[in-house]
This record gives C-alpha cells, sequence and structure tokens, in this order.
C-alpha cells in the first residue's frame, strides 16, 4: 500500500512566537491503495479527507484571502477519482463526494471570493460497475450566500454550476449517458434547478440555465432522444419552467425560453407521459409583466 500526504502551511500560522494567530487544521485518513491528498492551507481554515478506495486523487487549497472556510472530501467509490477545492474566501463550506460506483470521476469547486458560500457536489458513477467519467464544476465567483449542489450518476456526464453574486441557489441533477446541463447566473436572489437524464433511453440530452438578472426563477426537468432547452432571462424577477417528456416523451423535442422583460412568467410542456415527435417551443416576453 503506497499512499501520499502532501500539506503545507503558512510559516505565520506555525510561528510559535505569536500564539495569537488562528491556525489550520487539516484532517486526513486513507485506508485504501495508491492514494493522493495534497492540502494547502493559510490562516484558520478546517480540511477533512477520507480515502476508502484506490488510486484517488483529492487536491484542497484555502489560501490567500481564505479565512473560516471548511472543506470536506469523502472518496470511497471506484478508482481513478479526482477532486480540486480552492477556498479563498470567508466562512464557505464545501462537501465533495465519490462514491457508489463513481469511477473516472472528477470534480472541481471554487470559491474564490465572498462570504458564507455553500457548494455541495455528489458523484455516484453508473449503475453498473466501470469507468463512468463524469465532470462536476462549482465556481462561487463573487458574492455572499450562493448555495450550489451538484449530483451525479450515470456515465460521461458534465455538469456546471457558475454564481456571481449573492443569494442564489442552484440545484443540478444528472443522469443516463453523455447528459451535460450547466448553470450560470449573473446576479441575485435568483433559483436555478436543473433535472436531467432520467433516461426513458435518454440520448444526447443538453440544458442550459441562464440568470443575468436578479430575483429569477428557473426550472427544467428532462429526458427523452435529442431534447435541448435553453432558458435565457436577462431581466429581473422573472419565472421560467421548462419540462419536455417527463417521463415517457422523446424524439427531437426542443425548447428555448427567452425573458428580456420583468416580471413574466413563461412555461412550456412537451410530452407528458406520452411519445412526442418533432416538437419545438420558443417563447420570448420582451414587455413586462
Amino acid at each position: 500500500m503506497t499512499n501520499t500526504i502532501l500539506t503545507s502551511v503558512s510559516i505565520a500560522a506555525l510561528a510559535i512566537c505569536a500564539p495569537a494567530w488562528a491556525q489550520s487544521s487539516s484532517t486526513v485518513s486513507q485506508t485504501g491503495d495508491d492514494n493522493i491528498v495534497n492540502v494547502t492551507q493559510e490562516n484558520d481554515n478546517t480540511s477533512i479527507i477520507t480515502q476508502e478506495a484506490d488510486e484517488n486523487e483529492a487536491t484542497v487549497s484555502q489560501q490567500f484571502t481564505a479565512t473560516g472556510n471548511t472543506s470536506t472530501i469523502t472518496q470511497n467509490g471506484g478508482i481513478d477519482n479526482t477532486i480540486s477545492v480552492d477556498q479563498r474566501g470567508t466562512g464557505g463550506t464545501v462537501t465533495v463526494t465519490q462514491t457508489g460506483n463513481a469511477q473516472d470521476d472528477s470534480a472541481t469547486v471554487g470559491q474564490l471570493s465572498g462570504a458564507t458560500n455553500i457548494a455541495s457536489v455528489t458523484q455516484n458513477g453508473d449503475i453498473a460497475p466501470g469507468s463512468s467519467g463524469n465532470l462536476a464544476q462549482v465556481f462561487q465567483a463573487a458574492g455572499d450566500e450562493n448555495t450550489a449542489t451538484v449530483t451525479q450518476g450515470g456515465t460521461n456526464t458534465f455538469a456546471t454550476i457558475s454564481q456571481n453574486g449573492s443569494f442564489n441557489v442552484g440545484e443540478l441533477s444528472l443522469g443516463a449517458t453523455d447528459n451535460q446541463a450547466s448553470i450560470n447566473v449573473n446576479g441575485s436572489n435568483n433559483v436555478a434547478l436543473i433535472e436531467a437524464g432520467n433516461d426513458p433511453a435518454s440520448i444526447g440530452n443538453t440544458a442550459f440555465l441562464n440568470q443575468n438578472a436578479d430575483g429569477n426563477d428557473g426550472t427544467i426537468f428532462q429526458e427523452g432522444s435529442n431534447a435541448r432547452v435553453d432558458i435565457n432571462q436577462n431581466a429581473a424577477n422573472n419565472i421560467a419552467f421548462a419540462d419536455q417528456g417527463f417521463a415517457g416523451g422523446g424524439e427531437s423535442t426542443r425548447a428555448a425560453i427567452s425573458q428580456n422583460g420583468e416580471g413574466n412568467l413563461a412555461a412550456i410542456e412537451q410530452g407528458v407521459n406520452a411519445v412526442t415527435t418533432f416538437t419545438s417551443a420558443d417563447v420570448v416576453q420582451n414587455g413586462d409583466g
């Protein structure tokens, strides 16, 4: 069994002559083989890493302006998974778990500024053992008290949440094969939910949800074959909902919602438990509700 642990802390945090300085702590537990852990800390941050599988790698950076952050990493799934966490804000919380049949999965979380942001990533792998190859990215680059949650199963799925603003909530759940979805928020007090790929023989689904103003609410459910959803909300206080055959619809459904005015409501529903073919729906609202 060969495991590797690399840690570094700032000289200031260890200075005997300055006991009043807060110190960071890092706890690492390894029970598998050939695992690697890299931890770099300054100030008063906490890192907890548990590796109970083989050939996994975890990297945590809590430095520069980072203060009072907590990172919890658990790798107890398959092999060859990687996790990278970068916390530079204040009072942030990151939880990343790779479990079940997760194999060749990768998760990256960046809390680059702001205070009291929360990010959670869970990667479960596919139902069958083997390489799942899922990729998750969460970036909270600016703002306070944002929450981002990613849950992945299936194989070769790609999930991204980016939040720039404050008091935003983003939840993204992906399954099936070759599915991808992203939530991009540039504003405050937005809510975004995507649940994509709950089979019925799902093929190449794509979902995008962009909110570039304040107080918007966007929801996407998706499955079926060559389906794609775009939601762009470029003004404030809008509500957008798209369904697309959940569950049992299919074929080449496509939906697009763009709301350039304020206080609007848009809803698209395609399939409704029945088989649909070649459907397409577009909603654009440029005035105020």
